[in-house]
């Protein structure tokens, strides 16, 4: 696959190692050297991040984040992009937030799904068109996910998913709820006058990917097992502090995956 540099800098994907030696990586046909282009990509980048972050060294680490706050599932990735950024510098790699397209599972009209290939498409170019050497994919629901894993198996870059993380579980009248059956069995109820319509219009959900086994849970324990992410990192739901902490865990291991290349 053809994976040439646009831009000033330009080459090709950095797969060939100089005169046959370590491989070099993909960033530094943007960032190393001392020509004028070179020289242009390095400042450009340099707001406050050091300047070793840019002598094509370091592996330079995307975060694919499809945060949106059209997007219920994926409302609070920023938060886990902000533990995976800390991650990646723990482990000598240079974090980038790249917001990527988001399709809001319960939002977007006639269907999500008619978006999910052109937001893969625009992922995928996105990523082979920076200077990034890894990808991290941060996604929730049944369609941001697959669409983050389409692109980067299409650019061929190392690539480990941080799902979202399920919503938690709401309770009913001592019952546990589900975002998915429980809604419409409640609103059956309404319409046969067993609940009143107040009650069921109080019964809101959490942020994030559904909780019961819909497509969205699936497509994340899929990614898990395929495999795509680390293990365990499906279980915290969003918003525990074990959410963040499995973004942090992601910084060696996708080090790992670049320096196996």
């Amino acid at each position: 696959m053809d994976q040439t540099a646009g831009g000033p800098g330009g080459g090709n994907d950095g797969r060939d190692g100089a005169g046959g030696g370590a491989r070099e990586l993909r960033s530094a046909q943007w960032y190393r050297g001392t020509d004028r282009n070179a020289y242009i990509h390095r400042a450009w980048m340099r707001r406050g991040l050091p300047s070793s972050s840019f002598t094509g060294e370091r592996p330079q680490i995307a975060i694919a984040n499809t945060a949106s706050e059209l997007t219920p599932c994926n409302m609070h990735l920023d938060e886990i992009a902000t533990a995976v950024k800390g991650g990646v510098f723990e482990a000598g790699g240079v974090p980038l937030n790249l917001p990527v397209m988001s399709l809001g599972e319960t939002q977007v009209r006639p269907t999500a799904m008619l978006w999910r290939n052109l937001a893969a498409m625009a992922i995928e170019e996105m990523l082979r068109a920076n200077p990034i050497d890894a990808v991290v994919l941060l996604g929730g629901c049944d369609k941001t996910i697959p669409a983050l894993l389409m692109a980067a198996a299409s650019v061929d870059l190392p690539a480990v998913v941080v799902p979202g993380g399920p919503m938690l579980t709401g309770h009913f009248r001592g019952r546990a709820l589900g975002c998915g059956t429980d809604v419409w069995r409640l609103s059956e109820e309404v319409r046969a006058g067993t609940l009143s319509g107040h009650a069921f219009q109080t019964r809101d959900f959490d942020l994030a990917s559904a909780s019961v086994v819909l497509p969205a849970s699936t497509v994340q324990v899929f990614t898990s097992v395929a495999p795509f992410q680390l293990a365990y990192t499906t279980e915290p739901p969003a918003g525990f502090t074990r959410a963040a902490a499995a973004g942090l865990s992601v910084g060696c291991p996708v080090q790992a995956a670049v320096k196996a290349r």
